[in-house]
């Protein structure tokens, strides 16, 4: 990861996006375990795999990627997973990340995030 990167939390009206941490593993591995009929177009693991699922997204900082976990403002349980490849700073804005630039998505909506989202 960049070493000029400060990580956000990004603030929504449905969902915040915060860095992603061991402390979301529990509501992750609830949050697998729901209605299974939307996740046919991203891979979500089992509750069981959601350890692992994490050690990936830690150990793919190295390669530039940003994983946040998906927060239920209602709730504030964790109930899926997004990430950001590669960020580059916002020119003008001092070298802070800004969500403006980064617009490639594993896997978010907000929309929808009643249920789990990865």
């Amino acid at each position: 990861m960049p070493p000029w990167v400060e990580i956000p939390v990004l603030d929504g009206s449905l969902v915040r996006l915060e860095p992603l941490a061991v402390r979301h593993a529990a509501d992750l591995a609830v949050a697998a375990e729901e209605d299974r009929g939307s996740y046919g177009f991203t891979l979500v693991p089992r509750a069981g795999e959601v350890g692992d699922y994490l050690s990936a997204q830690f150990a793919r900082t190295a390669q530039g990627l940003i994983p946040f976990a998906q927060i239920r403002r209602a709730d504030g349980r964790a109930v899926g997973c997004t990430a950001y490849w590669d960020p580059r700073p916002w020119p003008g804005r001092d070298g802070h990340l800004s969500p403006c630039p980064l617009s490639v998505t594993v896997r978010s909506d907000a929309r929808a995030s009643d249920g789990p989202r990865w």
